[in-house]
């Protein structure tokens, strides 16, 4: 067990079989990891306050299933509550990245109330087009990139599919207090709707800060609400908020938001530098993702862009393009010629 002080709250965290309990006063919060992926987990919270609410769902699938429905009976077996599906009243989505909400089609979570952020709503609400728009969008992306992308599935999401009249949506926005006076707290560019929640002396973070991950950027080009510069800028409003307990959607409790925003700083910055380094003479997107990831390895455990799976290449490349961007907007990079719809840059 760890006491952790937060102002004039002792938070007590205990973990037992893989559930972590944050417990003070009367409250009882805990994290729930459930796997999305292979070697992909997301952190779904219970809080046992009144009413109950989870925090995320994680990614639908058997495994996830599981996960979630062992966790709810460790819960109880190991920490004494008696708790289950029928008691959750509501559901806070910290984001629309479908890892977050995807197992809203859980037959024991429909009909509970449903709270996201207005600027994420929309990909619960026509999720098949959003998908498809994404898809186009990111074939568009790609060809601009200078590589040659597969046609086909990618980011396996094709079969999710969730009729959002069977909850009751709210869409929430920055400063609002809901379900029993929790703050919510709206933190653009992870993604547009990317909100925070705030319990007493807890946060819970979404994906906007992670113990050891620097969150995924998006090019704001691509998706309105995204972008480094956005993200930097609430990654300063989150260290602002004084000092909170930081519960992530992945990997492992916060300690101290301020010195991880301050790692997080020192990130970006320096990849920023490393990529101006690159552009000394004109190269297109591709080549300027190849050269960076080569040029730190380590990101990427090792391999190079070449070797990673189509989603991870997609990934890597949307990453490089928001710091890019960001050069841009700095008028450090800019674009030097476009020819056959691909896009080259060079320093300024």
């Amino acid at each position: 067990m760890n006491e952790i002080k937060i102002g004039s709250h002792t938070i007590t965290e205990t973990e037992r079989q893989g559930i972590v309990e944050y417990a003070w006063d009367s409250m009882h919060i805990y994290r729930i990891p459930v796997e999305c992926y292979p070697g992909h987990n997301t952190n779904t919270y219970l809080i046992l306050d009144d009413p109950i609410t989870l925090i995320d769902t994680g990614l639908d699938g058997k495994k996830a299933r599981a996960d979630l429905n062992q966790g709810i009976e460790i819960v109880n077996s190991e920490f004494g509550q008696k708790v289950g599906f029928e008691d959750i009243s509501g559901i806070y989505i910290t984001h629309g990245h479908a890892d977050h909400w995807g197992m809203l089609s859980h037959p024991d979570l429909k009909g509970k109330t449903v709270y996201i952020n207005e600027l994420d709503s929309e990909v619960l609400v026509d999720f098949k087009t959003r998908f498809a728009n994404a898809k186009a969008r990111i074939q568009a992306f790609t060809a601009e990139a200078g590589w040659e992308l597969e046609t086909g599935n990618f980011f396996s999401l094709d079969k999710i599919n969730i009729d959002i009249s069977e909850y009751d949506l709210i869409e929430v926005r920055d400063n609002q207090k809901i379900i029993n006076g929790y703050e919510v707290i709206h933190v653009p560019g992870h993604s547009a709707g990317q909100s925070l929640l705030k319990l007493g002396p807890v946060i819970f973070l979404g994906d906007h800060i992670l113990s050891e991950t620097t969150p995924h950027q998006l090019p704001g080009s691509m998706v309105a609400g995204c972008g480094l510069r956005l993200y930097l800028d609430s990654l300063h409003k989150a260290a602002g908020l004084g000092n909170l307990l930081g519960l992530p959607a992945h990997e492992d409790t916060i300690y101290s938001i301020k010195d991880r925003v301050d790692e997080l700083d020192v990130f970006h910055y320096k990849r920023l530098d490393d990529i101006l380094s690159l552009c000394g003479e004109e190269k297109n997107l591709f080549q300027v993702t190849d050269e960076y990831y080569r040029l730190r390895p380590e990101y990427i455990n090792g391999r190079t862009v070449a070797d990673l799976v189509k989603d991870e290449q997609i990934l890597a490349l949307e990453e490089i393009k928001a710091h890019l961007e960001y050069l841009i907007e700095e008028d450090k990079l800019k674009v030097s010629r476009i020819d056959d719809g691909v896009i080259r840059y060079v320093r300024t």
